[in-house]
């Protein structure tokens, strides 16, 4: 535990737990469940995902003539009107070449009343956290400007800084991002990678100083609420008594049933199921509900977002195997012993974890392209049915031990604040 004599409060940027995505709210409660472990006292102070995005404009037609909003918060037909008698607003930088500029402009007050928020809690702090889920890849929004906001909390407020539980994926983006990310990590008290190929390719950049810790996620235990609706939704379905399987999508577009054609998801899952196995098709994210009409047309169950993350633990223990290009799916399948048929991802994300936890097959099957796909996924399903035992108590093993390893993060960061603590410390004090 911490072992200075105040409340630890710390700052989280990206915190998007109400995101739609299950793996996202799961993280953050890894996240937090592993800070609280670490540190006495924690208070969490967040900055949402959705705030990270947020983009201004000011009013130019009188006499509301400077009044600020931003994207979403008014109805879309106010905005129509409004985005004709405005004009934007930018306030953080689009290359790193301009990060001390605009630092400067946050930490002296002229760059409106989000800055103004973030430097008055980032100087109230202990440290300031960066939950890098998913986020490090495809130039994307929320991934540079919180490395513009980590650069300002430790280079220009002093306060120990830490990117988390990130997948880095910039080997085929503008290069932008890469640029921030090697200006600003070495700059860092604490970086880690949540799998070994983001953490090889930080290590390529230059950044030497990145470990890798597993995913927040393996941080949880099922709790008991979603255990027992988890288990309920088997029983009211009949499937304590029947073999099924579970499939999941992706983030990557695959073909979907559509009128008078069926697709090849639904040809995959028909596939499977002649096994004599019940398909069970899981979906929470809103590009992946169309498998509720995958289910209507294969006689099968559908699990959707009337549930939450954590019923996802028993359905996938008593699955025989599941089918997913969803990362954090893969982690709770891990942990309950579920075999698994990895599909493709929109990065290298999946393929890093099948390498951390050892797994059998680490190239994942192409989502976009299944009919070609199709022999040997069902090939693999039937091996993972054979072999279900002896697969299924080796990969609990692994997540057992990626679990002990996961909490590292909260240590490292406990550490970083009594490093501060120690010397006398950041905290409270600015650089120029």
């Amino acid at each position: 535990m911490h072992s200075g004599s105040h409340p630890v409060r710390i700052l989280l940027l990206n915190d998007n737990s109400e995101h739609p995505n299950w793996g996202a709210k799961a993280t953050v409660a890894g996240l937090e469940s592993m800070l609280v472990e670490a540190l006495d006292g924690l208070t969490l102070v967040r900055v949402a995902h959705s705030q990270l995005r947020r983009q201004y404009r000011t009013l130019t037609l009188p006499p509301l003539r400077g009044r600020e909003y931003w994207r979403g918060e008014f109805g879309w037909a106010a905005e129509k009107f409004l985005n004709r008698v405005s004009r934007p607003i930018e306030r953080y930088p689009e290359v790193v070449d301009d990060f001390d500029r605009y630092a400067k402009e946050w930490v002296s007050g002229r760059s409106g009343p989000d800055a103004d928020w973030f430097v008055r809690e980032a100087r109230a702090s202990d440290a300031v956290v960066y939950n890098g889920e998913n986020s490090i890849y495809r130039n994307t929004m929320e991934g540079c400007r919180a490395l513009f906001l980590l650069w300002v909390a430790k280079t220009h407020l002093g306060k120990p800084s830490a990117a988390l539980n990130q997948t880095a994926y910039l080997d085929s983006v503008r290069p932008v991002l890469p640029a921030m990310v090697r200006r600003v990590y070495p700059a860092l008290d604490v970086v880690t990678c949540r799998e070994p190929n983001s953490w090889e390719h930080l290590r390529r950049l230059g950044i030497d100083r990145a470990e890798l810790v597993p995913d927040a996620v393996f941080h949880l235990s099922p709790g008991e609420a979603g255990e027992r609706r988890g288990q309920s939704w088997l029983e009211r379905n009949g499937l304590e008594s029947q073999s099924y399987f579970c499939l999941s999508a992706s983030a990557l577009p695959a073909s979907r049933p559509t009128d008078r054609w069926d697709g090849s998801v639904v040809e995959l899952v028909r596939r499977v199921a002649r096994a004599g196995l019940r398909p069970v098709l899981v979906a929470r994210d809103p590009e992946c509900i169309y498998l509720q009409e995958v289910a209507r047309r294969t006689a099968g169950l559908f699990f959707g977002p009337d549930h939450t993350y954590e019923e996802l633990w028993p359905v996938f223990r008593h699955a025989m195997f599941t089918i997913t290009g969803h990362y954090h799916y893969v982690v709770i399948c891990s942990m309950v012993g579920c075999p698994f048929v990895p599909l493709s991802v929109n990065n290298w994300k999946m393929s890093g974890l099948c390498r951390h936890l050892g797994w059998k097959r680490t190239e994942p099957f192409d989502i976009t392209a299944l009919t070609s796909e199709m022999d040997a996924i069902a090939a693999e399903a039937a091996e993972l049915t054979r072999h279900r035992e002896t697969l299924s108590t080796s990969l609990a093993e692994r997540a057992s031990e990626l679990h002990a390893q996961a909490r590292r993060n909260g240590t490292l960061v406990r550490g970083m604040i009594e490093r501060y603590a120690h010397v006398g410390g950041a905290s409270g004090s600015e650089c120029a």
